[in-house]
């Protein structure tokens, strides 16, 4: 579960699908347990969209600095809190839709990026309880909007940022996990930042889990990539486990019995493209 959660709070696509996925289901239970609903007005529903998208945006936050004590927990608050929004969304989402077309049937509509502005500013099917407003009333409630949309806007940023700024130099926890997973982890983390450069010629492109090994995958340019492997491997072999000997988490995870390994791909313009195998394990700590 952790391994999946950690690629939604990175990857766009996967964290819809989540919450589109729990929308939907919660959609499908509130319809099954619920009557006729009570419209709900364009303003309500704005509000309570506004604020189911500002918690998906400080969840993500909230994941890493639960992950930091224990991944499977932070997995469960993860998905736990963006249930409760998308319900919320959904029991909105509802009503709305009954108040704008008269039956419950477009409510999905909120799930959808763009097409949920339909929904969000479509009139009431019942035009008489517009006739019956003001200019006054009505921009009364724009100003309403106006000002409850910003001040959600700035408590999700703030809680965003302190999180931000406290998960600053956190990382998921995989020491109580079993060396299989806690590999399968890491390497979803990796992922999910890949690629990443981690120097001016070096870059990291996936990263792979098989039981107790990591394979970490990097594309080599510019000069480094033009040195044989005669040269490459005896140079960087020591600073290699030098650096996964003081990492504590390739530390935790080489002297629990797994296998750091770097492949490297050099992207050479001066000759065919060559590999470079480096493995590091706990034994070189030692």
């Amino acid at each position: 579960m952790a391994e999946f959660v950690i690629l939604g709070t990175s990857d766009f696509f996967t964290s819809f699908l989540i919450a589109a996925g729990l929308f939907v289901v919660a959609l499908l239970l509130i319809e099954s347990v619920s009557g006729r609903p009570k419209p709900l007005n364009r303003f309500g529903f704005g509000v309570v969209y506004l604020l189911s998208t500002l918690a998906l945006n400080v969840v993500p936050s909230l994941f890493v600095s639960v992950a930091a004590e224990d991944a499977d927990t932070a997995a469960i608050v993860f998905l736990a809190v963006t249930a409760i929004f998308m319900a919320l969304l959904a029991y909105a989402a509802r009503r709305r839709a009954f108040d704008a077309y008269g039956d419950t049937g477009n409510a999905f509509m909120a799930a959808i990026p763009i097409v949920c502005l339909v929904l969000i500013f479509k009139k009431p099917e019942d035009r008489t309880r517009i006739h019956q407003r003001t200019k006054v009333a009505l921009t009364g409630r724009v100003l309403a909007f106006t000002v409850a949309a910003f001040a959600l806007v700035v408590v999700g940023s703030f809680f965003r940022i302190v999180l931000d700024s406290t998960n600053r130099n956190a990382f998921v926890n995989v020491a109580n996990l079993p060396i299989g997973r806690a590999v399968r982890i890491q390497a979803a983390i990796l992922n999910a930042n890949a690629p990443q450069p981690v120097g001016s010629e070096t870059t990291l492109m996936t990263a792979t889990a098989n039981g107790n090994t990591l394979l970490l995958n990097y594309y080599l340019t510019g000069s480094s990539a033009d040195l044989s492997t005669e040269v490459f491997e005896p140079l960087m072999s020591p600073i290699m486990q030098r650096n996964v000997c003081s990492d504590p988490l390739f530390r935790d995870l080489a002297d629990r019995g797994a296998k750091i390994v770097f492949e490297y791909t050099a992207l050479s313009q001066n000759q065919t493209s060559q590999s470079h195998r480096l493995e590091t394990a706990a034994t070189d700590c030692q």
